[in-house]
């Protein structure tokens, strides 16, 4: 490490409290929890709604108050037990699915938050079980936050803030598999080979995060994990609320073997110039201090140059923008109307017809084929004047392909079209306003003909369906959540990547994408 400047690296602990079977996980939150205050170092603590109502049985108010240094999140309210929460929204509707996710956690919430007394600051999904809902919904609870890791989000944006739906996000790497016994006797060399190579893949890249994630249970449990016992294989194995099988228990020579290993791990990245430790928390006030205005005046040429071209994410070159945005922005250079409450839908059965629950935010589903698609300034701008009198002002979606002279064109070609006109007004008539320009550009080239390229908002930045965690162990075997996958892809037209909030722009750094 010696002779490189310093660069800002950021390290998240994550430790998701989730061991509602085993006493003696709460001894290790708490030995953990301890460690971390002795060297003045914060985590994120995602805690299951039944974990606090197990902590608040069991009277353990040692435990409480060893956490208060720490960010506290929200770990769903039964974590594992069946059905799961893609198993609940699977075959729903989005607002359907919204009212049942709603209904069945916010009692988890409030339990979370009247045994800590405070409210979670984050959400962090259990296991497989991310969902594009919570982006939507976790504004409604209150929590600002959507908290992941590489193994199990759907997006496939690393180490880099976003916003989604209503929500802002981060999707973290994972540098090491196994934190506990990282540096056990005789293993430290190696340990620090894998922390050093991941820092150096960081440095390269001009910034970076580490992410390390683990269980409490972990600690002092071995051999097959607390909830595969009682929930595995997609069915629950025990009644949901006991008497639950409890897993193996480490020696207690292991488990003072392992603490120790994780303090010298503690002490080890402490003791690198280069990196930062922080909580969730911290983050999102890291986040908050570069935040951009909530509707800025775009740069029309930055704006329109960039989606011409088809280029993702959208930018101006000073701020990025939804898909959403970007249609809606330069649409309303042609025609202003009342924005359009949410992205298109367009799902194959009457029954499917899925909302949501503010702007900017809901499913997108576009069923047609994105392809080019060529026409006259006036015929693509007469499209979106059809649009923006239809649908804008009455707040229903935008809908997921328009007519353009009799031929049903993909929401996504039109999007590139208006880009290209837009470009093009600018080109012709620098001297004018944009709005006035393609004004100008329909009254004096009404014949000009806009080649509009087939954009596909919601195939950026989502994972291949083989990349997905539906191999988690909780799940019935060859479970699938196709629907689920398919509301994500849709979100995608909602999604915008934010502003790094670490000095220097971070790359990811993760060694993998497996895990539980």
């Amino acid at each position: 490490m010696r002779g490189r400047r310093p660069i800002s690296i950021l390290v998240l602990f994550r430790f998701d409290t989730e061991d509602y079977v085993t006493p003696e996980s709460n001894d290790a939150l708490l030995a953990i929890a301890q460690t971390m205050n002795a060297k003045g170092v914060r985590a994120t603590f995602p805690m299951v709604g039944e974990k606090a109502r197990f902590l608040h049985r069991e009277r353990r108010t040692d435990v409480i108050e060893a956490l208060k240094p720490h960010a506290l999140g929200f770990h769903t309210n039964w974590h594992s037990a069946h059905p799961t929460l893609p198993e609940r929204v699977e075959s729903l509707s989005w607002d359907e699915g919204l009212r049942i996710l709603d209904e069945t956690e916010r009692d988890g919430i409030e339990s979370v938050a009247e045994v800590f007394g405070r409210h979670p600051v984050a959400y962090t999904q259990a296991g497989g079980t991310w969902l594009p809902h919570h982006h939507s919904l976790i504004a409604d609870w209150e929590i600002p936050f959507f908290y992941t890791e590489t193994w199990n989000s759907y997006l496939d944006v690393v180490g880099t803030p976003y916003r989604m739906g209503a929500t802002k996000g981060l999707t973290s790497p994972v540098t090491v598999m196994r934190i506990f016994d990282l540096f056990s006797t005789g293993r430290e060399g190696q340990a620090r080979e894998e922390i050093n190579a991941a820092i150096r893949t960081a440095q390269e890249a001009g910034g970076g995060m580490l992410g390390f994630v683990a269980h409490p249970t972990e600690l002092v449990t071995t051999g097959a994990f607390w909830d595969i016992l009682n929930f595995g294989a997609g069915e629950n194995l025990t009644p949901r609320q006991g008497p639950y099988r409890k897993p193996q228990l480490k020696s207690r020579e292991t488990v003072s073997g392992d603490l120790r290993a994780f303090a010298d791990l503690l002490d080890y990245l402490q003791s690198i110039p280069e990196l930062r430790i922080v909580a969730i928390d911290e983050y999102q006030e890291m986040l908050r201090a570069v935040d951009v205005p909530a509707d800025p005046e775009p740069d029309w040429r930055g704006l329109a140059a960039c989606v011409a071209q088809g280029r993702f994410p959208i930018t101006d070159g000073a701020h990025t923008y939804t898909p959403i945005e970007a249609i809606q922005r330069l649409g309303g250079l042609i025609r202003q109307g009342a924005p359009f409450a949410y992205g298109p839908v367009a799902w194959k059965r009457a029954e499917d017809q899925v909302g949501a629950p503010g702007a900017t935010t809901g499913p997108i589903a576009n069923t047609v084929t994105v392809e080019p698609a060529a026409a006259t300034v006036t015929a693509w701008q007469n499209a979106w004047a059809r649009l923006a009198d239809a649908g804008g002002r009455s707040g229903v979606p935008l809908p997921a392909s328009c007519d353009v002279n009799g031929r049903e064109v993909p929401i996504g070609t039109l999007l590139s079209a208006l880009g290209r006109m837009a470009h093009d007004a600018l080109q012709a008539y620098p001297e004018l306003e944009p709005a006035v320009a393609l004004k100008r550009l329909k009254d004096e080239r009404p014949t000009h003909r806009i080649v509009a390229e087939a954009l596909d908002p919601s195939v950026q930045g989502i994972k291949a369906v083989e990349r997905l965690h539906w191999d988690w162990p909780i799940f019935a075997p060859n479970a699938r959540f196709d629907r689920c996958y398919r509301m994500t892809s849709a979100q995608m037209w909602t999604f915008a990547p934010l502003p790094d909030p670490t000095e220097i722009k971070p790359g990811a750094v993760g060694l993998g994408e497996s895990g539980s």
